[in-house]
């Protein structure tokens, strides 16, 4: 049993610090990639990190993004609007999160990737209003999934 309590130590530890390394620099990543646009940014109160945090939290279930807010405030001693965090993040360039997206993965593909046939990349669900035979005060949901996956054979 030690050996596998090591293990596992030593599976975290290693995990811990390669998510720690990608996600390390970010915010100078993203100002760097803004500058590359003639795009100038000012130094408020709030970072490029402190909005991917945002981001996050926000992909936990039951958590609005006033109460992520909310909490942020308390546990920083801070006063910002939502509406801040909103504004800043339409400033990161989608191409820091495709690099984002493909260190990640690449971590997952050479460190924690099965031998299964598919390898679940990623999966992203909404509920919307289907009303569809339009009865007053009823409400009909749906829930629309999208699961993206890639044959093993391809990533290999």
């Amino acid at each position: 049993m030690n050996n596998n309590y090591n293990s596992l130590i030593s599976e975290y530890e290693f995990l811990s610090n390669s998510l720690n390394e990608i996600f390390k620099n970010t915010n100078e990543e993203i100002k760097k990639l803004l500058l590359k646009n003639n795009i100038k940014t000012r130094n408020n109160k709030i970072s490029f990190s402190d909005v991917l945090l945002y981001k996050f939290l926000y992909a936990y279930k039951n958590d609005s993004k006033q109460l992520i807010i909310s909490s942020l405030n308390y546990n920083n001693n801070l006063s910002i609007d939502r509406t801040t965090y909103h504004k800043k993040d339409l400033m990161i360039p989608h191409t820091f999160y495709k690099d984002l997206f493909y260190k990640i993965r690449n971590l997952y593909n050479g460190y924690l990737k099965s031998n299964d046939k598919y390898n679940l990349i990623a999966v992203d669900g909404t509920y919307n209003n289907t009303n569809v035979n339009n009865n007053k005060g009823k409400l009909e949901t749906s829930l629309n999934m999208v699961v993206h996956l890639k044959m093993a054979t391809l990533l290999r």
